[in-house]
């Protein structure tokens, strides 16, 4: 979250880090007198960005359905290492995403046959 917090400041922006049980986001962010508002949902990864990707609960889907490019999803790859660290900052995810995949997890939600 500091991460956040530092990338909005330099790029002219306060970030409000929400509740830790806040539902569907985790900070505020917006620029002078309120312009350019971000609800910005936070991934964190100890190295770079993994091949699995990074995952989203079904109320932050929700959260970006609703706010449509209000919506951010930022990933923070080596968030404890300062050399390393960075912000990737992505508007409305769900809007571009043109592919999804089912992991095997989905195997107990399935009908298989004998």
């Amino acid at each position: 979250m500091q991460r956040v917090v530092e990338y909005e400041a330099v790029h002219g922006r306060t970030a409000e880090p929400q509740p830790h049980n806040n539902k569907g986001f985790d900070i505020i962010s917006s620029g002078p007198g309120g312009s350019d508002r971000r609800i910005i949902e936070v991934k964190a990864t100890q190295r770079d960005w993994p091949d699995r990707g990074v995952p989203v609960s079904d109320s932050q889907i929700d959260k970006n359905r609703e706010l449509g490019d209000e919506f951010w999803l930022y990933v923070v790859e080596y968030p404890e290492d300062p050399a390393k660290a960075r912000v990737i900052a992505i508007q409305n995810p769900i809007a571009s995403a043109d592919y999804f995949a089912f992991d095997p997890g989905w195997r107990v939600l399935g009908e298989s046959s004998p």
